[in-house]
């Protein structure tokens, strides 16, 4: 039985490997995706300062951001990253609403499931050099 799941496992994780090894990701920006990440952080902080026009500029530009990202993944035919990107970019516009609304409790329920988007998405395509 160990044995059993062991194979199930590699097969998984090679199938898994196989997936990032088939796209293309050398055009991908980096840039873009540490901006995303760095205004990720600054809206958390922003969130839990209440701090309205700091939060909803970088909902709005994480919005914006995945937008860009979910064009990318399209032109490689990428659907679940295309999914993620969607999603995402619902989340952050309801980030965006919510504390324009200054219902921050609403903004940081919306940016745990953009979190949560956001690493399905970094599990599955993420090289490990980023």
């Amino acid at each position: 039985m160990h044995r059993l799941c062991t194979v199930l496992i590699s097969i998984s994780l090679l199938i898994g490997g196989l997936a990032l090894a088939n796209i293309d990701l050398s055009d991908f920006d980096d840039e873009a995706m540490q901006n995303i990440e760095d205004a990720a952080k600054e809206l958390d902080a922003a969130i839990l300062n209440k701090d309205v026009d700091i939060a909803v500029a970088n909902a709005e530009f994480i919005r914006d951001s995945l937008h860009w990202a979910e064009g990318y993944f399209a032109k490689k035919a990428v659907d679940d990253a295309v999914k993620w990107s969607q999603q995402g970019r619902d989340q952050a516009a309801s980030i965006a609403k919510a504390a324009a609304a200054k219902d921050f409790n609403a903004a940081y329920e919306s940016f745990g499931a953009l979190k949560k988007t956001c690493k399905s998405c970094h599990d599955a395509y993420k090289p490990p050099s980023i």
